[in-house]
């Protein structure tokens, strides 16, 4: 396993920012999306002390374009860089961040699992997934309090970026205007997963995605192949699926399960 990188200022791919910038037009303009949240009391203030950031991602670009955009919105902040999930969370111990910045799709793992082992804490970091993931179970589990902001790998991002770091530093939450439209048309389309699908499905659901037999599932999640055959079933009939195939492929494309060889970020739709 590489080392971990602490990136010191003055780097271009390195640390950090400045105080938060002026004129930052409509997107900027307080909202629900970019309030200050009770959770803010435990973390120190960009304006106050150097904020703490760890950012996992495995792309050496992805991991420039931050860096610079970093370098302009919080200059002195202390930037902690992560390869693998189980570094950045042996950096989150140590260091304990202001701000934890993930690629939830990390060597081929779902970053989803790191994010709950940091919820696990009873204090917790900011967390602002700067992620090529655009699918639909991102959109709910950012609406359902896992994420603090969501940013796209886009020709934006560094702008976003610029913006969203000293919000999410003193505590807030931001997400971009066309974040924010994809998960209100998500939220209301009568179609989504989480108006059909039971919390106790969907959590069955990735082994599924995965093509496993219900003995296989029954193993991984301690319970009887009767009852994943039935909970199979059941989701099947909801979404008028008849054969298993359809399943795994229908919980792929809802982002339920992650390939092991994953797009790249320029195929992602």
């Amino acid at each position: 396993m590489p080392p971990a990188l602490k990136v010191s200022r003055g780097c271009a791919a390195d640390a950090s920012t400045r105080d938060r910038p002026s004129g930052l037009g409509a997107e900027h303009s307080p909202s629900r999306d970019e309030t200050p949240d009770p959770r803010a009391g435990s973390y120190p203030s960009p304006h106050c002390s150097p904020a703490r950031i760890v950012h996992l991602d495995g792309d050496p670009v992805w991991r420039e374009v931050f860096g610079l955009a970093l370098s302009v919105a919080m200059p002195r902040a202390h930037v902690y860089v992560a390869r693998s999930t189980t570094q950045a969370l042996e950096l989150c111990r140590r260091f304990v961040p202001t701000v934890v910045v993930v690629e939830l799709l990390i060597h081929g793992d779902d970053g989803f699992d790191f994010l709950r082992a940091l919820a696990a804490w009873a204090q917790g970091p900011r967390v602002l997934a700067f992620t090529a993931r655009r699918d639909d179970l991102i959109l709910h589990r950012a609406q359902s309090g896992w994420l603090d902001g969501l940013i796209w790998k886009t020709t934006a991002a560094a702008a976003h970026l610029r913006i969203a770091l000293p919000i999410l530093g003193d505590g807030g939450r931001f997400f971009p205007s066309e974040v924010r439209e994809r998960m209100a048309a998500f939220s209301a389309a009568p179609d989504a997963f989480f108006k059909i699908i039971s919390p106790a499905e969907q959590e069955l659901l990735p082994w599924f995605g995965r093509g496993l037999s219900d003995a296989e599932v029954a193993v991984l999640v301690g319970r009887k192949a009767g009852t994943i055959k039935w909970h199979r079933h059941e989701i099947m009939k909801k979404l008028g699926f008849s054969r298993a195939i359809e399943l795994a492929f229908w919980a792929m494309e809802k982002g339920f399960c992650v390939s092991k060889l994953p797009l790249p970020p320029c195929l992602w739709g």
